[in-house]
């Protein structure tokens, strides 16, 4: 090490005296702690150079044992043993953290002095043609042929509420929900509608709709929303004319209908569009 503390030195010549006074052998000494001789007798020539780093006061607490030397009288620390510049072989992680930094600052160097040099394409100049993206043809938008009117937003291909195939009815429900549908001729048809099961048909003629669990059922007759008001579990009924018009029956005025489940008549179900 550069720079030895004098401390350092006279625990070291301390040592030596001794381990002579003792009459031991720098060898002998070597083989009682376990070290080779050339370590002992850099210590006690003070060449810590020779000796791995991270070990100076071990190796310093096993001789002053051994040859009964006070490290008291001697003011020797471990942080004796690092004030001096570390060695190259000492700080492998440092000397790699700087060639990295060192790489990264010489390629940065070259990109920015290549950028610099190396001339660049004429920006002033117009592009090429064949560059150019191929102009937008322009047309007028022309509506299709259709007797169907305008599209309703969220439906691509909308139905025609009233057709001659009868009134456009649809329903749909967030949970199992009974519906009953009693045309004019006393013809009936009966579904249980379910979550993401809309059930879509066409009724000719007047007719009166029944719900068993009314508050989850969602109801369009003649592409209008029906605002029935009934809540979840509640019946509801109501009679709608030829043209898918709400008469608004005071549900007071109808008889309770009830909806039992083998009461599903599955042979009208699928008329349905």
């Amino acid at each position: 090490m550069d720079m030895i503390p004098s401390a350092v030195r006279k625990l070291c010549n301390a040592f030596r005296e001794k381990r002579l006074a003792l009459g031991l052998e720098s060898t002998k000494l070597a083989e009682e702690l376990g070290f080779p001789p050339e370590i002992i007798q850099a210590v006690e020539d003070c060449d810590w150079a020779k000796i791995p780093s991270g070990q100076e006061y071990t190796l310093i607490e096993a001789m002053a044992k051994r040859l009964e030397v006070d490290l008291r009288n001697h003011p020797v620390g471990r942080s004796s043993f690092k004030s001096g510049p570390q060695r190259e072989e000492d700080r492998p992680a440092e000397l790699r953290r700087e060639r990295i930094v060192t790489f990264a600052f010489l390629v940065g160097a070259v990109a920015v002095l290549a950028w610099l040099l190396i001339p660049a394409k004429d920006l002033s100049q117009p592009p090429s043609r064949d560059l150019l993206p191929p102009p937008m043809q322009q047309s007028l938008w022309q509506k299709p042929d259709s007797d169907q009117p305008y599209p309703v937003l969220g439906e691509v291909f909308p139905e025609s509420p009233i057709t001659n195939d009868g009134v456009l009815i649809s329903m749909r429900a967030t949970d199992t929900c009974n519906a009953r549908i009693v045309a004019e001729n006393g013809r009936r048809q009966t579904q249980v509608l379910r979550m993401s099961e809309p059930w879509k048909l066409r009724i000719k003629g007047s007719f009166t709709l029944f719900l068993g669990n009314a508050g989850v059922a969602v109801v369009e007759i003649a592409g209008q929303k029906i605002q029935h008001g009934a809540v979840v579990g509640q019946e509801w009924s109501g009679s709608f004319d030829a043209h898918g018009n709400w008469l608004r029956p005071t549900r007071r005025s109808l008889p309770r209908i009830e909806l039992p489940d083998d009461d599903i008549d599955d042979a009208t179900i699928g008329q349905s569009n």
